[in-house]
């Protein structure tokens, strides 16, 4: 079965023609487990089915999206508990995300190369930014609540934040949404802790903001993929686009004028 079916990581245990609980079963030299429908013999495995099997997925989403949720509802409230709460996710990954294994796409894979990236949490890209994204958020709003020491934000940065941008943005394959959602995370870890050298490859890399502005978006201003991934890229490119001008990275100017007008220009009408 494909290494990468789309609701594996949700932790489905059940096979979807038959119904058959999915059983682990003993496959040698293997980096990941295997499982089996015992009704049909059909098997199911890599990194995403270990991720939702073990519930790797869903503890790693619910502990970033609580820390996100906990430190807007500081912003919100000016409640410390809300962020000392908060911190306590940040932290607790200091020195437990290094010894997460490191998960490459499998050699069958459309972008398995030296220069496709890797990823460490649920082993996909698309969950590892959404994961980082979060965490970005979290450290970057409850760092005026003075409850995150300066040494802690420095290991959140250079621990958890900097190795887990690093090893995503090493996908150097064409121009596609996926390296901006790369990122737009990588840029609001960067940003969140004060980390330069990630900011600047977001940005100033051979795959960075910059170089998919220039490549990725039409004349007219939309992204060049079809309509579908159009969508799922802008909403990665424009709050990244956003936050780079806010932060005078990148200056307005006629183009991202434009880049910013083509969806309505192109929709509105209907």
């Amino acid at each position: 079965m494909p290494e990468y079916p789309p609701l594996a990581c949700e932790g489905i245990r059940t096979d979807p023609v038959t119904g058959g609980a999915l059983v682990k079963i003993d496959v040698p030299n293997l980096p990941f487990n295997v499982y089996q429908d015992p009704k049909s013999g059909r098997t199911y495995s890599g990194p995403l089915y270990d991720a939702g099997m073990q519930g790797m997925y869903r503890t790693h989403r619910q502990n970033s999206e609580m820390a996100k949720t906990l430190a807007i509802g500081y912003l919100i409230t000016g409640r410390k508990e809300f962020a000392v709460a908060a911190a306590r996710v940040l932290t607790g990954y200091i020195d437990r995300y290094l010894q997460l294994p490191i998960v490459a796409p499998p050699p069958g894979s459309p972008v398995g190369s030296v220069t496709s990236g890797a990823t460490r949490i649920h082993g996909s890209f698309m969950f590892e930014r959404v994961w980082l994204e979060n965490l970005a958020t979290a450290l970057d709003s409850i760092i005026p609540a003075g409850v995150l020491s300066a040494d802690e934000i420095r290991r959140i940065g250079t621990q958890v934040f900097e190795p887990s941008a690093s090893l995503m943005q090493d996908h150097m394959i064409g121009a596609m949404n996926l390296q901006w959602m790369i990122e737009a995370a990588a840029l609001h870890a960067g940003l969140a802790a004060e980390l330069p050298g990630v900011v600047s490859r977001a940005v100033d890399d051979s795959h960075g903001m910059r170089r998919l502005m220039a490549v990725g978006f039409l004349p007219d201003g939309n992204w060049w993929e079809n309509p579908s991934y159009q969508g799922v890229c802008k909403l990665a490119a424009y709050p990244a686009i956003v936050t780079a001008v806010y932060a005078g990275i990148l200056d307005w100017d006629a183009r991202l004028e434009t880049i910013f007008l083509a969806s309505y220009r192109m929709y509105a009408p209907d």
